[in-house]
């Protein structure tokens, strides 16, 4: 029980936004679109970071 409440835990979220986030944004952004990497990787990640955000305003 205590590694599904790990899994829900803001900061294990985070944590794995932090490793693999960069990865899956320019994988993505190769997929989609011919923007700047860089650019493209900050935005996605600041959409994760906001939905991460919502959603521990929501568990409370």
């Amino acid at each position: 029980m205590d590694w599904i409440k790990l899994v829900f835990n803001q900061d294990f979220l985070l944590f794995f936004l932090g490793v693999y986030g960069p990865q899956v944004a320019k994988y993505t952004q190769t997929l989609i679109t011919k923007c700047d990497t860089n650019v493209f990787t900050f935005l996605f990640l600041l959409g994760v970071y906001i939905v991460i955000s919502l959603k521990k305003l929501k568990i409370k």
